[in-house]
């Protein structure tokens, strides 16, 4: 019995020298050590990450006076994205954003008022280091042409459709003012080219190059459209003239869409008439249309002597159709505050001091 307790004392001494055992900090095993984990590549500890986004306006407007809104969000905003950031446009037609969103984050939908457009956070429109979208690319200052379109490269086309409107526009109380705009009423005039002395009568006028058999109402699954066919010539279109004074930002958006040539281009112009009825000053902007609706917008501001602007859909047809509907012009610009921003657009449009809530931070 006593050999036994001397075991049992000897065990228990055994059993806590090994539990007191001092553990040593130093161990060299590679599993323990992060130094050493094998991480793949590409792998980021962070879950966010910071973007920075330059938004350029177009040149055809004027910032002087004006202080737009550009608002980005996290997708369509009709398909539930979010509106991340909001900002006011500098006097050089800018806006910045700083925006931290979750590194799944692939594109951000980008909505102005010359238009919308997608950031690819992955895609090749970057600059110094962050990402530009420029409504410029599209906008033209020449007046309408007759000539053959050249075909863009491959590398064009690409970035174009990357860069292509969505079907989508912002809802506003807007007024506009143009008559006709869905085409609803089948009732149009005769002018001879684009050029040709106008009325303003609430009228589109289609070009004799086009004449009825070529620009026509046309009306499927209950929705109205304007249907532009090949003509002999291959080119020409339909206007409309409402009035407008110097200085007024005037916009223009429509649906297009084209099927039966990859040549098929339109054009929406806003052109100034002076007081003799002479067109002085073109804005326009170019589309090659897919086979699906598409929104087209862009906005300028009126040079001196204006009195009247032309509304212009222009065409280069080769093959199929190009349909327009949903044209909606609006202007001018109504400040009630005094604070730069359109009301349409502004938050708070009786507080000179706010325009809109930011909703991220950004620069």
């Amino acid at each position: 019995m006593h050999i036994s307790k001397l075991i049992l004392s000897f065990l228990l001494i055994l059993t806590l020298a090994y539990s007191c055992r001092k553990v040593d900090n130093n161990n060299n095993n590679d599993n323990n050590n992060i130094e050493t984990l094998n991480i793949p590549d590409g792998f980021l500890f962070e879950t966010t990450v910071e973007h920075d986004i330059t938004v350029i306006l177009p040149t055809t407007i004027n910032f002087a006076n004006l202080r737009g809104r550009v608002d980005i969000f996290s997708d369509y905003p009709d398909a539930g994205g979010l509106l991340l950031a909001s900002s006011s446009i500098d006097e050089d037609g800018k806006a910045r954003f700083l925006l931290r969103v979750p590194t799944y984050t692939e594109r951000l939908f980008v909505e102005s008022i010359s238009g919308s457009a997608w950031v690819e956070l992955n895609g090749n429109n970057t600059k110094n280091g962050g990402f530009v979208i420029d409504f410029n690319a599209d906008v033209s200052l020449l007046p309408p042409s007759d000539t053959l379109v050249e075909e863009k490269s491959a590398a064009f086309r690409k970035n174009y459709e990357a860069q292509q409107a969505h079907p989508y526009l912002k809802q506003r109380a807007v007024v506009n003012l143009i008559e006709n705009g869905n085409f609803s009423v089948n009732d149009f005039g005769a002018i001879s080219d684009w050029s040709s002395p106008m009325n303003t009568d609430g009228r589109w006028h289609i070009t004799s190059t086009l004449g009825t058999n070529h620009a026509k109402q046309h009306t499927q699954n209950n929705q109205t459209m304007m249907r532009i066919t090949p003509s002999p010539a291959r080119y020409g279109g339909v206007a409309q003239l409402v009035p407008a004074n110097p200085g007024d930002l005037i916009t223009i958006s429509a649906d297009i869409r084209s099927n039966g040539h990859s040549l098929n281009t339109s054009w929406l112009f806003l052109i100034a008439r002076n007081a003799n009825g002479e067109s002085f000053y073109f804005y326009s902007l170019q589309t090659y249309p897919p086979n699906q609706w598409v929104n087209r917008s862009f906005a300028a501001t009126m040079p001196p002597g204006t009195v009247a602007v032309q509304v212009l859909l222009w065409n280069h047809i080769y093959g199929g159709r190009i349909d327009y509907t949903n044209v909606v012009v609006t202007g001018p610009v109504s400040d009630s505050d005094g604070d730069g921003v359109d009301d349409e657009l502004d938050d708070y449009p009786n507080d000179p001091l706010r325009a809109f809530d930011v909703y991220y931070p950004n620069i």
